[in-house]
């Protein structure tokens, strides 16, 4: 069984080295968990990383990972379920491919427990 606590210590474990929120979201922006300096930022984060994902797939592209740079640094968003996604953003301290890897790797951590909530 998902333990909420647990959900938001795994995500602060990688928010360090440049990424400052993570947070595990469905694929209808909605917020699941987070970890990162406020709610209100999440829930945007969650929103904007939703829409481009679906911008995305309506053009008929099916999607395992999304990076998006942005002014401020970038946001990764993978899917972790069919219906949940983990996000990372971060500021532009870190390299793209290490983000890219934080992400994959607890997205991959994440799979099992996430899919119990799922079903």
């Amino acid at each position: 069984m998902l333990k909420p606590k647990a959900l938001g210590q795994v995500l602060a474990s990688v928010c360090s080295g440049g990424v400052h929120t993570a947070l595990v979201m469905n694929m209808e922006g909605g917020l699941l968990a987070f970890s990162g300096p406020s709610e209100r930022d999440a829930v945007l984060h969650a929103a904007m990383a939703t829409n481009a994902w679906t911008v995305y797939e309506k053009n008929g592209t099916p999607m395992r990972s999304i990076l998006v740079e942005i002014e401020s640094g970038a946001v990764l968003t993978v899917r972790v379920t069919p219906s949940l996604a983990l996000c990372l953003i971060s500021d532009e301290s870190i390299e793209l491919g290490i983000l890219r890897q934080k992400g994959f790797t607890l997205a991959a951590y994440l799979e099992a427990p996430l899919k119990q909530i799922q079903a």
